[in-house]
């Protein structure tokens, strides 16, 4: 599991840098290097999540393994990701499962990126003191 963790970790840690970028610094250019990347990174987290070796390998050392309560229930929670992943969809519906995930990733990045606009567009202007009585 250490190499499969290490793989997982170091992905996560980029991605998760680039995606912070993208929120807090947002540019044209980072929204097209945040959508040309995007479904590679789902791609990939589907292709580990839909890995029957692994999926095997963990269902094998469940079931042959005496570990204790900490690790059972991170052996547990790996095991129910990749069926919340699909590991038991036959082909087709795994291709299909798999077009919907990076459909739905770049429709949630549409829109967190038409949130972004709609509030960075947003303004008001305030021309008495009245309106803002009892503001700290």
């Amino acid at each position: 599991m250490n190499p499969l963790n290490k793989i997982n970790e170091e992905l996560r840690w980029s991605w998760g840098v680039i995606s912070h970028l993208n929120s807090v610094k947002n540019s044209e250019q980072l929204r097209d290097v945040y959508a040309k990347l995007l479904p590679n990174v789902i791609n990939l987290g589907n292709k580990f999540g839909q890995s029957k070796i692994i999926y095997k390998a963990l269902k094998i050392l469940r079931e042959t393994n005496n570990l204790d309560v900490t690790r059972n229930r991170i052996l547990d929670k790996e095991i129910i990701d990749m069926e919340h992943s699909g590991i038991s969809l036959n082909e087709s519906d795994q291709k299909e499962y798999n077009a919907i995930s990076e459909r739905l990733g770049e429709l949630s990045t549409k829109f967190s990126n038409n949130v972004l606009d709609a509030t960075n567009k947003w303004f008001l202007i305030l021309e008495n003191k009245s309106q803002i009585k009892g503001l700290p």
